[in-house]
């Protein structure tokens, strides 16, 4: 089925997701194909799960009422972002509380997802960068994660698309229809969200949280709600492992002055 009228809108609101589950819940319905963004993504996770179990969609953003399935949701991904293509999270704005929450759950990875650069060349610079930014703390937030460090590939995985993102990144912003960095975009923000840059120990996603508020109430853009916050947390939390942002600077920003743990 398509929602032909559109109107999902950033940071996606319940309302718009509760009035497409109450116009289409008597259709019979069996897959939901989303093409955008994650707040398309979102949205549509949101009606697949009112659509397979019923009741109001905020019910399961505040876990009163179990996700036991969904329609199957496919996507075609027109931004390199927040990964939901690939992750099991949905993001949804309650406009009249002010609220903005995230549902995970494994029925809410899609099932297929079409990833073509070329849909992200006329992207703003803005909406670009922000992306990078939502792909980075994706992969930071797990990195700087509780037992952090207590798996090495899973560190030189993250290290690894982190200094991607960085260079591809950059020449997006400046090549906007260079295809290659594009293309690594899009490939590092499916990785960064689909559990594998934290493989082996438990996802925090303090920064996420905070961001949610901020966006909610200011209607910031969810990359830079990020970018806002994510400095100050570090400065706040660096004290506690100060070598695991050592090995950061090291590894990813190529600091080697750095050797010295307690440098950072």
């Amino acid at each position: 089925v398509s929602f032909p009228e559109g109107g999902i809108q950033p940071n996606p609101r319940l309302s718009k997701a509760q009035s497409l589950l109450e116009q289409y819940a008597h259709r019979d319905i069996d897959f939901i194909l989303g093409v955008g963004g994650a707040s398309v993504l979102d949205t549509c996770k949101a009606v697949a799960m009112g659509l397979y179990g019923g009741g109001p969609i905020w019910d399961y953003f505040t876990k009163t009422r179990p996700v036991t399935g969904e329609i199957p949701v496919g996507c075609v991904l027109t931004i390199a972002a927040a990964g939901s293509e690939t992750s099991d999270s949905a993001v949804l704005t309650n406009e009249v509380l002010s609220s903005k929450r995230g549902c995970s759950t494994p029925f809410n990875r899609p099932v297929f997802a079409i990833m073509d650069p070329e849909t992200t060349y006329t992207l703003p610079r803005y909406q670009t960068a922000c992306g990078v930014a939502d792909i980075m703390l994706h992969t930071m937030e797990r990195y700087f994660g509780a037992n952090a460090g207590q798996n090495q590939l899973t560190d030189g995985i993250a290290e690894a698309l982190l200094r991607d993102v960085m260079e591809n990144g950059v020449r997006a912003l400046e090549h906007p229809s260079d295809y290659q960095s594009r293309s690594e975009l899009m490939w590092c923000g499916s990785l960064s969200h689909n559990d594998l840059t934290g493989l082996g120990r438990p996802k925090d996603m303090s920064v996420h949280q905070l961001g949610h508020v901020l966006s909610a109430v200011c209607q910031l853009a969810h990359g830079a709600s990020l970018t806002a916050l994510w400095p100050h947390w570090a400065r706040y939390v660096s004290r506690y492992d100060p070598a695991r942002f050592a090995r950061l600077g090291r590894t990813v920003l190529g600091l080697s002055e750095l050797d010295d743990p307690l440098a950072a």
